[in-house]
């Protein structure tokens, strides 16, 4: 799809120049963590499957593990905030921000879960007892803890910026901004302000990480067989470090570059005469028009000096910074309307998939398998209408039927249109199916 080679992106690239890529930055962020967590031990991993898999469809466990976190923890006023976290979330790839739910999960409940395995025992199947005697012995090696410890925080940083990115109307300076110290967060824990890479005592693997380190080798100062595994566990989370900054080096720079350009609309920038730069480095000028671009330049010149709190758009709650309100503020002023759409088109480039990836949940909650039948037509008005409510923020309770509306719920109306033509035989039932979606599209239409 986007190779440098015969792709459709190259294809695309010839037949209009001045395209650019987007690519889906919560999708690049989700794998950029999935291939650094794929640096730590297959256990981490099996744990991740296994325990929500085991609680998942059987409610005799659950009430199980139940009694066991309420044995634990007796009175809820000494642990405020600890409730009992059933039914685990699944590991998903597919669902960006599950990952880290998941890992705090077990993180924050695991002597509740390693007393509940050392207690769990299933004699009819054999294969249950078995997971669960791998799950109970993963449980009870102390650097599988430690290496949870190290990977919660870091899997959450990721999809706190992954979830800022996911936002339908956000800043793109606050996008450039976040993902330029998340990197240089990461950068900072690993390597020198010289980019020379720390050595393993003076990497920053994390202050929880580093406590429970040092308590369990103060435990075992004597063991060396723990010394060196402390070690070799420090180098796996270093792995980590390591190929969590190669692939946002790899996935990011495009991105990252198309929200710089971006950043440089704002109007902290536009408004400042020593931060703001010239005409001809603003992004994707070619979208104005040839008779438009000396008159749109003459109005960038100008934008700098107008007091615009005294303005209609401005004058009642004062001068925004959000880019997007700033700029639908200026449009209202017809001496600057070239430049302000000239702004507001290129605002509206995409920042991620996320809101096309809801629409395909949304087709899912509504084409169920007893829904199958269901008409494309009827299919995209009840897409629409559920799409226009998450939208405005509505609930469907606050819907004001009309009376025309009540008039179309009738036999008539519902069913006075005629099946199509088949060449196969029709059954009464299939007429009945026909006239029906005919109807019901009939009044959904009346909603959009």
């Amino acid at each position: 799809m986007i190779g440098c080679n015969n792709s459709v992106w190259t294809r695309i690239k010839a037949a209009s120049p001045m395209c650019i890529q987007v690519k889906c930055v919560c999708h690049s962020l989700a794998l950029c963590i999935q291939n650094a967590a794929g640096k730590l031990p297959s256990n981490i991993a099996f744990l991740l499957c296994e325990i929500p898999a085991w609680f998942s469809h059987s409610d005799l466990r659950c009430q199980n593990f139940k009694s066991v976190f309420n044995t634990i923890n007796p009175d809820e006023d000494t642990m405020p905030g600890k409730t009992t976290p059933l039914p685990f979330d699944k590991l998903s790839s597919t669902r960006w921000l599950v990952r880290g739910k998941v890992m705090n999960n077990i993180l924050a409940n695991w002597y509740e879960l390693k007393a509940y395995f050392e207690l769990s025992d299933d004699p009819k199947r054999y294969e249950t007892r078995y997971k669960a005697r791998l799950v109970k012995e993963m449980m009870q090696d102390h650097k599988n803890y430690l290496y949870f410890q190290f990977a919660v925080p870091i899997v959450q940083e990721f999809e706190t910026v992954n979830s800022l990115f996911q936002h339908t109307n956000i800043d793109p300076t606050i996008l450039d901004t976040e993902l330029y110290t998340h990197y240089e967060s990461l950068h900072d824990r690993h390597y020198h302000p010289d980019g020379t890479p720390k050595v393993l005592d003076d990497v920053d693997f994390g202050c929880k990480f580093t406590q429970e380190v040092q308590r369990y080798v103060s435990q075992h100062s004597e063991n060396q067989q723990i010394l060196r595994d402390v070690e070799d566990l420090k180098r796996r989370c270093k792995d980590v470090l390591e190929e969590s900054l190669s692939q946002l080096k790899l996935r990011m720079p495009a991105s990252r570059n198309t929200f710089q350009n971006l950043a440089k609309l704002s109007p902290t920038v536009i408004l400042n005469q020593a931060t703001r730069p010239k005409f001809h480095e603003l992004p994707f000028l070619h979208i104005i028009a040839n008779q438009l671009l000396s008159k749109t330049e003459e109005q960038y010149r100008k934008i700098v000096f107008v007091n615009w709190t005294e303005k209609p758009a401005f004058s009642k709650h004062g001068l925004v910074l959000e880019t997007e309100k700033f700029w639908v503020g200026v449009r209202q002023n017809e001496s600057f309307r070239d430049l302000a759409n000239y702004v507001l088109t290129c605002l509206t480039t995409p920042v991620s998939n996320a809101v096309v990836e809801r629409m395909f949940s949304l087709v899912i909650n509504i084409k169920t398998k007893p829904r199958n039948p269901l008409q494309l037509s009827t299919l995209e008005a009840i897409v629409r209408i559920r799409s226009d409510m998450i939208v405005a923020n509505k609930c469907c309770r606050e819907f004001i039927v009309t009376k025309s509306m009540i008039q179309l719920f009738d036999s008539k109306t519902l069913y006075a249109s005629t099946p199509k033509a088949s060449t196969s035989k029709a059954t009464s039932t299939d007429i009945g199916v026909d006239q029906r979606e005919e109807g019901e599209k009939d009044v959904l239409s009346l909603f959009l």
